[in-house]
């Protein structure tokens, strides 16, 4: 919204002068922006343990922009973070994995056939699995077991690779 470089200035009944300033030029309000940081300012920005938008201090500043702040109502430092930058998405979840290599892969193939028809067991941590047994894992799928590791853990060969489990829990 432009007004032509002319500030309109109402005076209150008070006596009190008010002035609206009116940024055309996005490259100008960046410049002041900029200028107005100095170490030991304040600025508004959301507070991270807060979580509110409160005056901060400015502490450390980084090529003209601050670093550095400090909540003046809580007092714990952080990062500062421009309200102004917009957020990438983030992607929620488990991160895309390839299925394995293909020797993990044919290991895993190879222990399925000598297993052969035996039945698969649901993995659960509190229970017990010997060398050989099939189990079902909610996150890796189907998997072999492969040995014992000391009373706690078996190795289990997955499609994806070999993992170490915990069994027998008695937490």
């Amino acid at each position: 919204m432009s007004n032509g470089g002319v500030t309109p200035t109402t005076i209150l009944s008070s006596g009190l002068e008010v002035r609206l300033v009116f940024w055309s030029n996005p490259v100008k309000s960046e410049v002041a922006m900029a200028q107005a940081f100095k170490v030991g300012g304040e600025v508004d920005i959301l507070c991270s343990k807060c979580k509110l938008t409160l005056a901060h201090t400015i502490l450390a500043m980084v090529d003209g922009v601050p670093a550095k702040v400090r909540c003046n109502t809580c007092k714990s430092e952080h990062k500062y973070r421009d309200p102004n930058k917009k957020k990438s998405p983030v992607r929620r979840g488990r991160a895309s994995r390839p299925s394995g290599t293909a020797e993990a892969e044919a290991t895993w193939q190879r222990l399925l056939d000598e297993a052969g028809s035996s039945p698969k067991r649901r993995y659960n941590m509190y229970e017990s699995f010997e060398k050989g047994e099939l189990v079902d894992h909610p996150a890796f799928g189907l998997g072999v077991v492969t040995a014992g590791i000391g009373s706690s853990k078996v190795e289990v060969v997955f499609r994806s690779g070999h993992k170490v489990l915990v069994h027998q829990y008695r937490g």
